[in-house]
Formats: structure tokens, C-alpha cells, sequence
């Protein structure tokens, strides 16, 4: 039977997997949901999506494919959809966005309605991976009133994701007034004093970023002494001098060019180049040339005069802006002076050691060739980054720009560069890269061109399914989506049908689900029949966390030499019955343990020599609930030693977790942690009135 006679035939038992609140518990049977079934449309290739993410209980998935139909304002079915998510995280995020696509379809009541109910929803509002994005959707359908409640009835400790979300609503709040001056009987309130005052309220620091947001919107309205002295109450002089220098770009986006490099003087060595090559920016976007010119050239002149009175090494960063100035340059046509700039950023970057300020001032020298249309100078500074092995991601960049320019000479040496270029480790990056230009020239329009460049992939992608890389997933989903953003449904099944790993596979079924529903494609029935099979393909058993027993009881590992970090902390679970209580202890001196469970993460090829000296504790949790202690969660890291007897660290943190199952005081079972978020379990005696 196919999956839409399945769905016309037994809707009513639909596979909705109903997660319980905590993650780790025992997922709840299966349960008749008929008001939840998705509406069957002909030709409808998300339905396969959503088939498949409730069979691999992808509830992530589940919302975003939600959000699309509401993207595409067919709202009765996003709303079915995200009714029958199970998890509150993931349902309240997709509601959010829900909200915002009626706000954008002139729903306005709905809207809010939707925004109402999300705010008495009984999810912690520490739960910050949700409420952020919230107070950013409630910001962008202009409910700035529920945006803010839910700002300050956030946690204190959430303070970066407060003052994240308060700087979001702030953007929007000055484009939502910038409307209301064009549109009679509109008029947006003042929300100023009340961010002011939840930012205030705000660990020290914190509310830097707010307080600096508002100093620009001051500066954009044209209150500049208003601006500068909010910014002069800044503690730190990194605080100050970066609030200046957003000062003085409004500044000069106003036309203001001389009070503007003015102020770009007080903004301290670090940003005041950077700002003088802004105002130059935004003079070039005014059609001011000679101004422009006339920064540019005094930004020239002060930094050489920096880099000869410099008394330390600072080459990562005159990279960086030697590199900005050639891209100003390129903009006002002065093309010799441009390439002398970059020919000095990338002698300057070649020196640096420093493994990230080496990567940032590479970055920065290839974005400047290609800028200036020098194509073959950023390839030879991509080579150069490693020495040994060129750097895929940012020679992709480059063909993309000449594709978006239509530098076809330059893009076909580009992509020989790609095609030819050894690679002793990671040969998926070349797929990659091919996959990412080709994905270009399809989004504008050169279908044919996409298609032979993805074409001529196929001796390198063949052997791709196979490689066990971490990265090879995703790299196949895009692959899969460049076919069929280039037209080609058919072979982009065939790549999703490839993919090993559920979640990717699922992504891959949404977004060409997507491409097809934007595009207003009607696929053939060989392309239904193919996701239908991969929709209905077998699934892997589910992973159970192994355990080991010791009725004896284990003993602790590092507890005996670990202090005790602060009192005990209540954490906030979406389970409301009960009170989990966690007392964190960090190991005085180095403990290790011998890995008690083979890894699961396969080496990689150059990690296959190392040795483990096993796992190095960091960190150890005790967790308590109704007054019992039942678990201690151990958090740790592999630690190496390489061919050169250098230390060597693993990727991430893996947890253990010890367990008293019955009461006795003794902790009998060690479970391994599926991954860093894995919660485990709460044994039964614990939750017993």
C-alpha cells in the first residue's frame, strides 16, 4: 500500500511519537490523534517529510515543515501539523515562527492571538534556546509589549540571550517606526524606558550591548549628544570605544562625514580604523565618491603611519585591515592601489602563527582578491592558509563570486582548482564545494551550468555514502538539494535515499519538499514513488544507553578530591511534579578513569595512532529529588597522546552516569551517556509519595 493510501485509509493512526517531559524517559505508547492527521493533497511532496519525521520522531523537523506551510500561508495545515508536535520546546518554537507568518500575511488578530497563547505556556522560561528566538518573533510581528514581559520574567542567569533578544526587539522597533511615520492613524509606543530597565536589571556587563543599541538608534534619529552620553557610562573602554564607533557610521549614514571621523578618533586603535573604512562605505552608498576617496585615503596614510610606530606584532590584525581598505578602494575604481593593499595583507598574514588570528587574516585576504576581481591571488592565498592542503570552503566562496558576477574564464579556472587540488585528509570537501557553487548558479538561473558542474561530481561523490566522516551527512544533503535546485528530482532522491543518517535524510526529504512547493513543480510519479520509498525505508533499532552492574556499588570517581563548587541549585525540568536539585563538584587535582564503554566515535584517519590516557573528570553533579539522592553525572574528556607524545583532546564531552536504582545508598548501575544532553533516567523509588 503507498503512503497516501495509508494515509486515506488508517489516518486515523497516524505515527506520532509522544515524547515524556524529560529526555531520556520511556517514550509513550503510540495514541489515536484524528484530529492531528495531516491533510492529504495530491502531489504534496512534504507529506513524505512529515511521514517520515513522525516515524523517526524528528519532532525538530515535525515544526519546521509547520512553519513552511505557514510560510507558504496555508495555515490550517501548519497548524494541524504543529498541534501534533510532542515536545513543548520544539512545538513553541515553531508556534512563534506560525505567529509571525500571520503577522506577514496580515493576520494581525491571529497573530497576536497565537503570541498570547505562547506566553502562558508553562515552559521554563530558562529554557533559553526557545524564549530568545520568542522574544525575537513577538519583536517582528511588533508585539513589543509580550516581548518585553517575557524578557523580564526571564532568569537572571539567561542575561546573554536577554540582551541578545532586547537588542533584536530594539531593530525592530526602530524599522516599525520607521513605517508608522509613512502610514496615517499608525502609531508605535515608546518600549526605550522599559529596555532600559530590564537591561538594568542585568548582570554587570550585560546590558552593554543593549545600552549601545540604543545610543545608535539615538544617533539615527539624529540625537547625537543624547548618544554619546549614554555610551560615556560604559565602565570599560572596549564598551566605550566600540559604542563610538557605531555613533559615527549613523553618523556618517546621515551624511555627516566630518563629525563622523571625528568621533571614529575616539574609538581607540582597534576600532577606529575599522570604523574610518565604514564611513567610507557608507559614503560610496550616498554616491559621495570624493569624500569616500578622501577617507579612504586619510584611513591609508594613518594606518601605515600605525604599522610603523607599532612596538608589538600585530600583523593578524593590520591583515584584516589593510584587507577592508583594498575592497574600498576596488569600489571607488581605484584598482592598482586595492591590489598593492591585499599583496601587503597577505605577506602580513603569511607571518602570523596563531591558529585562529592565521585563519581570520587569511579569511580576510582571499574576501579582498576576490573582491577585487583578482581570482587566481585568492586561490593561491586559500592554498597558502595550510601549506600542505588548500582550503575547500573558502575556494568554493571564491567561484561563487565569480558566478555571481559572471567572471566565466575565472570560474572555469576556479573550478579546476577544486576538481584537481590534492587532498590527503577529508575528500568529502571537494564534493562540497562543487555541491556549493553549483547550488549558486542554480538559485540564479543557470539550470544547465549547475547541472554539468554537479554532473562532473560524480566520480568523487560515489564513494562518498560510504566514508564514515562526521561531516558527510550534511555534505550529502546539500549535494542532494544542488540537484534539485538545478531541476534534477530524480538524481536528488537518489543522494537523500544514500544518506545514513535519519536526520539528515529527513532534512533532505523537507527542503526538496520545499524547492518543489516554491517552485510550483508538479513531480512525476517516479519521483512520488521514490520518496515514498524512502519514507517507508526500514529504520535502525534505537540506541540504548549500555550499563554495567556492581551490586557492591560502584564507587564515585573523583568525588573524594573534588570541592563542592556552590549550595545546592534547583533546575528547571518541562516536568512540573517534581523539584530536581543538582550540587556541582569540580576534581581539586587531575582524576581520571579508565573508559569503562567502547567509543562510539569512529577515529579519524590522522587520530588513528593516538593513545587514550583515558577519561580526564571536569566536571562531577550530584542530583537530588523530594530530599534523595539518586544519580551522580560525570562529566569528562578523552584525553590523547600522539605519534610526538603531545597531548591530545577529544571532540567533546561524554557523560556517565551512576545510579542507586533501588534506595539502598549504593549506586549499582553505571550508564553511559548517549551525548552531553542526554538527561537520563529517574529511577522509580525516587518519584514514590
Amino acid at each position: 500500500m503507498s503512503v497516501r493510501g495509508i494515509f486515506r485509509t488508517v489516518a486515523e493512526l497516524v505515527l506520532l511519537c509522544v515524547v515524556a517531559g524529560m529526555r531520556g524517559q520511556a517514550v509513550a505508547p503510540q495514541t489515536e490523534v484524528p484530529d492531528q492527521r495531516p491533510e492529504i493533497i495530491e502531489n504534496d511532496p512534504l507529506i513524505y517529510a512529515t511521514f517520515f519525521a513522525r516515524r523517526t520522531d524528528n519532532q525538530n523537523a515535525l515544526g519546521k515543515i509547520a512553519v513552511f506551510y505557514a510560510e507558504l500561508g496555508r495555515f490550517e495545515q501548519a497548524m494541524r501539523i504543529v498541534e501534533s508536535v510532542s515536545e513543548d520546546d520544539w512545538q513553541t518554537s515553531a508556534l512563534g515562527e506560525i505567529a509571525v507568518e500571520y503577522w506577514k500575511h496580515g493576520f494581525k488578530d491571529k497573530s497576536r492571538q497565537l503570541f498570547l497563547r505562547i506566553a502562558g505556556l508553562p515552559l521554563p522560561k530558562d529554557v533559553i534556546y526557545i524564549w530568545g528566538d520568542i522574544i525575537e518573533n513577538m519583536a517582528a510581528a511588533q508585539q513589543f509589549d509580550l516581548a518585553l514581559d517575557v524578557a523580564a520574567s526571564m532568569a537572571p542567569s539567561d542575561a546573554s540571550t536577554i540582551s541578545s533578544a532586547l537588542v533584536k526587539t530594539i531593530d525592530e522597533f526602530e524599522q516599525a517606526r520607521r513605517r508608522d511615520r509613512k502610514l496615517p492613524g499608525v502609531y508605535v509606543p515608546d518600549i526605550l524606558p522599559r529596555v532600559l530597565a530590564i537591561a538594568k536589571a542585568l548582570p554587570d556587563g550585560e546590558d552593554s550591548a543593549v545600552l549601545k543599541r540604543v545610543a545608535v538608534y539615538y544617533a539615527a534619529r539624529g540625537e547625537f549628544p543624547r548618544a554619546e552620553k549614554l555610551i560615556q557610562r560604559f565602565k570599560e573602554d572596549y564598551d566605550r570605544e566600540d559604542g563610538a564607533s557605531d555613533i559615527a557610521v549613523q553618523l556618517a549614514k546621515l551624511g555627516q562625514y566630518d563629525r563622523a571621523v571625528q568621533l571614529a578618533g575616539k574609538a581607540g586603535d582597534y576600532f577606529g580604523p575599522i570604523t574610518l573604512v565604514q564611513i567610507a562605505g557608507e559614503a560610496i552608498k550616498r554616491k559621495d565618491k570624493p569624500k569616500a576617496l578622501e577617507i579612504a585615503a586619510r584611513t591609508d596614510a594613518l594606518l601605515t603611519k600605525k604599522m610603523k610606530e607599532a612596538d608589538e606584532d600585530l600583523s593578524w590584525l593590520e591583515a584584516q585591515r589593510l584587507s577592508e581598505l583594498a575592497v574600498v578602494y576596488s569600489q571607488l575604481g581605484r584598482s592598482t592601489r586595492a591590489a598593492e593593499l591585499v599583496d601587503v595583507a597577505f605577506k602580513k598574514a603569511r607571518t602570523v602563527g596563531k591558529p585562529g588570528d592565521r585563519f581570520t587574516s587569511f579569511r580576510a585576504v582571499v574576501a579582498a582578491y576576490t573582491e577585487v576581481g583578482l581570482y587566481s591571488k585568492a586561490v593561491e592565498a586559500a592554498r597558502a592558509l595550510y601549506g600542505d592542503q588548500i582550503n575547500m570552503d573558502m575556494v568554493a566562496e571564491i567561484a561563487a563570486h565569480a558566478v555571481d558576477k559572471g567572471q566565466g574564464a575565472d570560474l572555469a579556472q576556479t573550478l579546476d582548482v577544486i576538481r584537481k587540488s590534492p587532498l590527503m585528509e577529508h575528500p568529502e570537501m571537494r564534493v562540497k564545494a562543487l555541491a556549493t557553487v553549483a547550488d549558486k548558479m542554480a538559485t540564479l538561473g543557470h539550470l544547465a551550468e549547475a547541472l554539468k558542474i554537479l554532473q562532473g561530481t560524480k566520480e568523487f561523490a560515489d564513494g562518498l555514502a560510504e566514508n564514515d566522516n562526521e561531516a558527510t551527512p550534511q555534505i550529502l544533503k546539500d549535494y542532494a538539494v544542488a540537484w534539485a535546485r538545478a531541476g534534477d528530482f530524480h538524481t536528488a532522491l537518489h543522494w537523500v535515499a544514500k544518506n545514513r543518517t535519519l536526520y539528515f535524510a529527513n532534512w533532505g526529504l523537507i527542503e526538496l519538499g520545499q524547492i518543489a512547493a516554491k517552485s510550483g513543480l508538479t513531480l512525476d510519479d517516479e519521483s512520488l514513488r521514490l520518496m515514498e520509498e524512502i519514507a517507508k525505508s526500514d529504520l535502525p533499532p534505537p540506541v540504548e544507553p549500555r550499563r554495567i552492574l556492581n551490586e557492591a556499588g560502584w564507587e564515585i570517581p573523583g568525588l573524594a578530591v573534588s570541592r563542592k563548587l556552590r549550595p545546592p541549585e534547583l533546575r528547571n525540568t518541562r516536568n512540573r511534579t517534581y523539584e530536581l536539585y543538582i550540587t556541582l563538584y569540580e576534581p581539586e587535582v587531575e582524576a581520571f578513569l579508565k573508559r569503562p564503554f567502547p567509543s562510539r566515535e569512529k577515529p579519524k584517519p590522522e587520530e588513528s595512532n593516538w593513545k587514550s590516557q583515558g577519561l580526564k573528570i571536569r566536571l562531577i553533579e550530584e542530583r537530588v529529588v523530594n530530599g534523595r539522592k539518586y544519580c551522580y553525572a560525570i562529566t569528562s574528556d578523552e584525553i590523547f597522546q600522539d605519534e610526538t607524545n603531545q597531548p591530545r583532546y577529544s571532540n567533546g564531552p561524554e557523560m556517565l552516569f551512576y545510579y542507586d536504582e533501588d534506595g539502598d545508598g549504593k549506586f549499582e548501575t553505571l550508564e553511559e551517556g548517549l551525548d552531553y544532553f542526554w538527561l537520563g533516567h529517574i529511577p522509580a523509588w525516587v518519584l514514590q509519595k
